[in-house]
């Protein structure tokens, strides 16, 4: 059987992380994708862009939208 894992490597400066895609769902006209970094058991969601056709991942800088979207996302898990 195939290991259909999907990894997304995410690059700030020198921060590279190697994060592995849970989920994506959208919110308001706008695209998020769940991430997990499996070293560190850490989620992270980011917004999604697209730009050409390539997929551009955005932190979330806002805590309110981002509580607003980590609670859709649990919402989520629950159904």
């Amino acid at each position: 059987m195939d290991n259909l894992d999907q990894y997304i490597e995410i690059t700030d400066g020198d921060t590279t992380l190697n994060l592995l895609l849970l989920d994506t769902f959208g919110v308001d006209d706008k695209d998020y994708a769940a991430l997990l970094d499996e070293e560190v058991e850490e989620l992270y969601i980011f917004e999604i862009e697209t730009e050409g056709d390539e997929a551009v991942f955005y932190p979330i800088e806002d805590d309110k939208e981002l509580d607003e979207i980590l609670a859709v996302y649990a919402e989520l898990l629950e159904d």
